[in-house]
């Protein structure tokens, strides 16, 4: 129903890699090869199905003619886009990713038999904003992600096939499924090795063929070069306000709690999973493109989401054994409501709803489902919503501290719930608490200002205006600015509506040079600018800052 409602209202069309996975399925379709050079220059459904003024050109997505990405997804929906175009690629990514529902059930079911839990717990993961929003796009990290979880812990027929296809879905999931083929080879699963070995081959040769590299279009840049550019995403695939798992999901902060329980019940099992998630986690986090690109926010979670799964199922299993059932029906009614405000604002189109190339100094300005629930002004989204998009501020940052020491009470008080030591669980909240305050106390909120590179500047034969270039929170703004004139200059500080007609908010003069400080008030949610009339002007430099 969501892609039939997004698809008769024209919103969230193909992007980013998406017309590249579907513009190969065409060519197979229609050429019978995987070129796609020449289908850039034809007419093609995928074609129409972009937003409009769109279109493929030599670009990144392409080398030698061939797409960059991976053709296993391409070919998976090769009979779905016969059959029914872009509109029928989107309901065969659907078909796929339904089962993601019933392989959470049957995972429950092996821990919890005889219970209604199976069935709670499959119910709310598949009903979670990255699964079921997630499973509209085109792109192989759910499926992917869904084969690895099954994957472990099942005896499918089919396993040695599924886990041949992954290194065709993409080249970086190659090491887990590597990982996946020990362990089914431990399992006395030999299939799962030999035909993950053959697709390998496979993938190199086409890639020798078509990139000239085994390894294909990838090379050491794509890489980060910045360590602390990758621990930055790394914590923010967690932790950030909009690309956080655990903010868009945060049922799955009771698979944090169940990690001690699940290590103690398989650690085997844990063990595994463990290396399969570093092996997901750290390329997605090095990438240079961060969080993903002009995609969904949170794609690159995607693939690893479902491994909480495991320790969420552990949790559970312990408190139905201390016969403390009740409070998992609590926590996890009570985080499936609080995630229940990021679905309810996704699916209405938003612009944080894509990741988008972060501006160095913006964070404080982006919005996300909780600041617009709530209302949120831009000092509060500091104070209460984490945010791991600037590299200088990241880690200086007290709220972005204080999240992750919740997530390493959580994981602690689940080692305290498992050994039953009262002690440890208080000391741990406890110092928790003691942590909050000193954080709070100690660091500042760094609310990081707007510098020009930052902001939009529009010049005429007589007048210029520095302005955002998105809507803002409403809030008291501190703006300074530095200027040259040959003349004294008439200044305006201006809302500016959705059609760009202004309204006035402060009026002043001020000499032929020199640097204005306002504080201009935003009444609303809405663009702000601040206008000069003068002769001969020019911006020396501007300092944009919230009260």
């Amino acid at each position: 129903m969501i892609t039939l409602n997004w698809q008769q209202q024209g919103i969230n069309s193909i992007t980013g890699d998406e017309p590249h996975y579907l513009l190969t399925s065409d060519s197979l379709l229609r050429d019978g090869d995987v070129l796609v050079v020449n289908n850039h220059q034809i007419d093609t459904p995928v074609l129409r199905a972009m937003p409009p003024g769109s279109r493929f050109g030599d670009d990144t997505h392409s080398l030698n003619g061939y797409s960059i990405h991976g053709l296993g997804l391409s070919v998976l929906l090769l009979p779905a886009y016969a059959l029914g175009g872009v509109l029928g690629a989107k309901i065969g990514m659907l078909v796929l990713l339904g089962l993601l529902p019933f392989c959470v059930y049957a995972y429950a079911q092996t821990q919890l038999p005889g219970t209604p839990w199976p069935l709670l717990i499959a119910l709310l993961v598949g009903l979670s904003p990255p699964f079921l929003l997630g499973s509209t796009q085109i792109y192989p990290d759910l499926l992917a992600g869904l084969i690895m979880f099954t994957l472990l812990w099942s005896a499918l027929p089919l396993a040695p096939f599924l886990l041949a296809l992954l290194p065709w879905l993409h080249l970086k999931f190659g090491m887990p499924a590597a990982i996946l083929a020990l362990w089914r080879l431990w399992r006395r699963d030999p299939w799962s090795l030999v035909l993950l070995f053959i697709s390998v081959v496979g993938v190199a040769v086409f890639n020798t063929h078509a990139f000239g590299s085994p390894f294909g279009p990838y090379q050491a840049g794509d890489a980060a070069q910045d360590v602390r550019g990758v621990v930055m995403v790394a914590l923010g695939l967690h932790l950030d306000r909009m690309q956080g798992l655990f903010m868009q999901v945060p049922l799955f902060l009771v698979g944090v709690v169940g990690l001690a329980a699940f290590v103690a019940s398989n650690w085997r099992l844990a063990l595994v999973a463990g290396a399969i998630y570093l092996a997901l986690l750290l390329p997605s986090a090095a990438h240079t493109n961060w969080y993903g690109g002009a995609s969904f926010a949170g794609r690159f979670f995607w693939a690893l989401a479902l491994l909480w799964v495991l320790p969420l199922v552990s949790m559970i299993r312990l408190l139905v054994e201390r016969q403390r059932a009740w409070l998992g029906v609590v926590a996890l009614l009570l985080l499936f409501a609080v995630q229940g405000i990021v679905l309810a604002k996704l699916l209405i189109p938003n612009s944080y709803t894509y990741t988008i190339p972060m501006r160095p100094a913006a964070a404080w300005m982006e919005s996300n489902p909780y600041a617009d629930f709530f209302d949120l002004r831009s000092w509060q989204r500091v104070r209460w919503l984490p945010s791991f998009r600037d590299l200088e501020s990241f880690s200086y940052s007290s709220t972005n501290w204080i999240a992750l020491a919740l997530l390493v009470a959580l994981a602690l008080s689940g080692l305290a719930l498992l050994r039953r030591q009262r002690g440890l669980l208080v000391g741990v909240w406890a110092t928790l608490a003691l942590l909050v305050l000193g954080l709070s106390s100690w660091l500042p909120l760094l609310l990081r200002p707007l510098t020009l590179t930052d902001l939009a500047l529009q010049r005429g034969a007589a007048w210029l205006a520095v302005s955002t270039s998105n809507p803002i929170q409403p809030s008291g703004y501190v703006i300074d600015l530095a200027y040259q004139s040959s003349a004294p200059v008439v200044w305006e500080c201006n809302f500016v509506h959705p059609d760009g007609q202004r309204t006035p908010l402060l009026v002043g003069q001020a000499p032929a040079t020199g640097k204005l400080h306002i504080l201009c008030p935003l009444p609303r949610s809405g663009r702000l600018d601040v206008g000069l009339v003068g002769r001969g002007m020019r911006v020396d430099g501007v300092w944009w800052r919230p009260k």
